[in-house]
């Protein structure tokens, strides 16, 4: 009888038809809905705006206020009672884990329920291993938004990822007049090894919004490469950013290579 009701393994079983909250699952879990009052982090970035990654860190943010020092302490295992217990903070676990990039606790959620935001947080913060699982899955969400979020940060390794795999890396816009790639987004922070690794992997790619991007932020290193590899230049928009922002070290290029704007 001693050995019966000292066994790990068959209290769990017992546990396993009971009903109930686990004890670590009570506070401050019980009762307590994670909700974000006002209106999210608008404004603070147009790309992170446009791609829901602010949306997403202001409504995660209540639910890991709390959720971080109980997770440091129970682990794993309590993550995995709390979303038994409580399977609606199933999403904002998901959410936690992929800003994070916490792959362990994200193999603990069965076909997580990812959105196109989902997949671009983790792009946006370089959590190659988060995508790669989430890919092999079968996750929905892969889009350029993801590629161009992932170039912007200068993330190498996740874009050769997502491009190698056949996510799309361009968008039409204006009527198909307008094509806005991930190399553009790479060039306007100045990302050369993404740019260098964009031009020659994409067959579709706008060196001219790209180089007009490095001039107005002063990338003088992704110019000069724009320069040398196509029969682009720069409009007199592009040029007339540049002086107003003090980039003198792009305007001394443009001038020794005699480089005149276009028209805009």
């Amino acid at each position: 009888m001693q050995a019966v009701l000292t066994s790990t393994d068959l209290l769990r079983v017992i546990c396993d038809f009971q009903g109930g909250v686990y004890r670590i699952c009570r506070r401050p879990w019980v009762h307590r809905r994670f909700t974000a009052s006002g209106i999210g982090d608008v404004g603070a970035s147009f790309h992170r705006d446009a791609w829901g990654i602010s949306s997403l860190e202001f409504h995660l943010y209540p639910f890991e206020t709390h959720f971080r020092p109980w997770y440091a302490r129970h682990g794993i295992d309590g993550a995995r009672r709390l979303m038994r217990c409580k399977p609606h903070l199933t999403p904002r676990v998901l959410d936690y884990a992929v800003r994070y990039g916490d792959e362990a606790l994200l193999a603990q959620l069965s076909s997580p329920a990812t959105t196109s935001t989902t997949i671009n947080v983790a792009a946006y913060y370089g959590h190659l291993g988060v995508l790669q699982y989430l890919f092999a899955q079968g996750a929905t969400g892969f889009g350029s938004a993801c590629v161009h979020a992932a170039a912007l940060r200068g993330h190498l390794a996740v874009v050769r990822f997502v491009v190698d795999n056949g996510v799309p890396y361009a968008d039409e816009h204006m009527a198909g007049t307008l094509l806005v790639d991930a190399m553009s987004f790479a060039a306007e922070t100045g990302q050369l090894a993404v740019v260098t690794y964009l031009y020659s992997h994409q067959a579709r790619r706008n060196s001219r919004l790209a180089l007009n991007k490095a001039v107005v932020h002063g990338h003088v290193a992704v110019v000069s490469f724009l320069c040398e590899q196509s029969q682009e230049t720069c409009s007199a928009t592009a040029i007339e950013f540049a002086r107003r922002r003090g980039h003198t070290a792009v305007l001394a290029y443009l001038a020794a290579r005699g480089i005149a704007p276009r028209d805009n």
